[in-house]
C-alpha cells in the first residue's frame, strides 16, 4: 500500500498519538512514524517465517509429537513464509501444537509492535522524509 499523502498531513497536524511532531524536521518526523513500538499500537502479520515459527517451538514438546504431528509441522515450515491468517493453516497448526509452551510461544506470533506508518499505511510501509516534505509543503 502507498502513502496517503493527504492522511499523512493530517496525522502530522493532528498528531493524535502524541508521538511529538510539533518542532521536528522532516527527518525526524519520518523516523517518529516509523518507530516500531514507537505509538505502541499492534497489528495482526500476514505472514511470518519459518525461522521465526520454529524459534517458538520447544524442543521437549516436538520430540512428544506423533509422526504423524511432526511430518506435518514440517510441512507447513517448508512454506518457507506462513499465511498466519490462513484459516486452513491455523487449523493444521492447533492440531499440531493443542497446548503447552510452543502453543502459547505461537499464539503470541499472532500480534507484533508496529510502527505508526504501518497502522495508517499497512504492514511493512515506512514513511520516508520526502514523503513528509510533501505531505507538509506540496
Amino acid at each position: 500500500m502507498a502513502v496517503d499523502l493527504a492522511a499523512l498531513a493530517t496525522e502530522i497536524s493532528v498528531d493524535p498519538q502524541v508521538l511529538g511532531f510539533a518542532g521536528k524536521n522532516d527527518g525526524q518526523i519520518a523516523a517518529l512514524l516509523n518507530a516500531i513500538g514507537g505509538s505502541g499500537e499492534t497489528l495482526e502479520p500476514e505472514n511470518i517465517t519459518n525461522i521465526i515459527a520454529q524459534k517458538a517451538v520447544d524442543g521437549a514438546e516436538f520430540l512428544a509429537l506423533t509422526t504423524a504431528q511432526q511430518n506435518l509441522w514440517l510441512a507447513i515450515l517448508t512454506i518457507g513464509t506462513i499465511p498466519v491468517k490462513d484459516a486452513v493453516i491455523r487449523a493444521q497448526v492447533t492440531s499440531v501444537w493443542a497446548a503447552g509452551t510452543t502453543r502459547t510461544n505461537l499464539v503470541a506470533l499472532q500480534t507484533r509492535s508496529a510502527s505508526r506508518s504501518e497502522i495508517l499505511f499497512g504492514e511493512g510501509v515506512s514513511v520516508t522524509t520526502g514523503n513528509v516534505a510533501i505531505a507538509l509543503r506540496g
